[in-house]
């Protein structure tokens, strides 16, 4: 199983970010942060569908989660399934 780190923060209005360094492009937010962590799961998924679906490379994660403000994120089980087999 793959694992992404995510950067998960908080802005000035209260709602959350959340920003795949691994994947560049590949970010979301939320108001809340079950919110952002839900719809981060979501990101990821479509993130890597989309490199699957066109044929190039899902790469590797290589960020090492630092305390505090990373989130891992597991890959989708269908795209786990066509990507990592």
């Amino acid at each position: 199983m793959k694992a992404y780190p995510a950067h998960i923060w908080k802005e000035d209005d209260g709602s959350f970010s959340v920003e795949f360094p691994d994947l560049s492009g590949c970010f979301s937010s939320g108001e809340t942060l079950e919110e952002a962590k839900r719809m981060a799961r979501e990101a990821l998924g479509g993130y890597l569908e989309s490199l699957d679906s066109r044929g190039l490379t899902i790469p590797e994660p290589f960020t090492s989660p630092a305390a505090g403000d990373t989130y891992l994120v597991h890959t989708h089980r269908k795209i786990r399934k066509r990507t990592y087999a």
